[in-house]
C-alpha cells in the first residue's frame, strides 16, 4: 500500500461538532446534559413550593406554575442547542484572544503502520495500535488519542479516497464504535 497524504482543513464547525459529539457520547457529558435539563424544572418546583409556604394567592401560584412548566419544557427540549451556542461562544472568545483549539491546516498521511500528522504546532506519529477508538460519524472520523482528545478527519478532505481510508482504518484499528465502548474498557 502506498502512502495516502491529505491536507486537513479543520473548520470551527468541525471542532464544534466534535465537542458536541463528545458531550453527547460520553458518561460525563451525558450527566452534564441531564443535570442541565433538570436545572430549570427543579428551580421551578422550588419556587412553587416556596410560594405555597409563603401563602401567596392561589391564582398567582397557578399562573406562575404554568409559566414555569412551559419554560421548563422548552428548556429541556432546547438544551442541546443552548449548549452548542455556549461551545460556539467559547471558541469565538478564544479565537478573539488569539487562541486556537485546533490547527486549521494540517497534513495527514495514512500508511500501513499508522497516521502521521504535520501542522504548524508540530507533528506526531500515531500507530494504529495506539488509537484508543475510531468513531465514524456522518461527516468525519474521530481517531481518539486519549479519552478526551481526538484527531478530527473530515471526509471532505479525503475526496474520492474516503472509502479507501475508512476501510484502512477499520482494518487496522481494533476499537471501532461509540465512545461508550471505550469507557467500558
Amino acid at each position: 500500500m502506498s502512502k495516502m497524504r491529505y491536507i486537513l482543513e479543520i473548520s470551527k464547525e468541525d471542532f464544534i461538532k466534535f465537542n458536541m459529539h463528545q458531550m453527547e457520547h460520553n458518561r460525563i457529558g451525558r450527566k452534564n446534559i441531564l443535570y442541565s435539563r433538570l436545572l430549570l424544572p427543579t428551580i421551578s418546583i422550588v419556587v412553587v413550593i416556596v410560594m405555597i409556604l409563603l401563602k401567596v394567592e392561589r391564582q398567582f401560584i397557578a399562573w406562575t406554575a404554568g409559566t414555569l412548566a412551559v419554560a421548563s419544557i422548552l428548556w429541556m427540549i432546547n438544551i442541546l442547542k443552548i449548549m452548542e451556542r455556549s461551545v460556539r461562544a467559547n471558541v469565538d472568545r478564544a479565537a478573539a484572544k488569539g487562541k486556537k483549539f485546533y490547527a486549521e491546516n494540517e497534513e495527514i498521511t495514512f500508511n500501513e503502520d499508522g497516521v502521521y500528522d504535520f501542522s504548524d504546532e508540530g507533528s506526531f506519529e500515531l500507530p494504529y495500535d495506539q488509537v484508543l477508538n475510531a468513531v465514524f460519524v456522518d461527516d468525519a472520523v474521530y481517531l481518539y488519542i486519549d479519552p478526551m482528545k481526538a484527531l478530527i478527519v473530515p471526509y471532505r478532505c479525503l475526496g474520492k479516497d474516503k472509502d479507501r481510508v475508512v476501510n484502512l482504518l477499520k482494518s487496522k484499528i481494533e476499537r471501532i464504535g461509540d465512545r461508550d465502548e471505550m469507557e467500558k474498557a
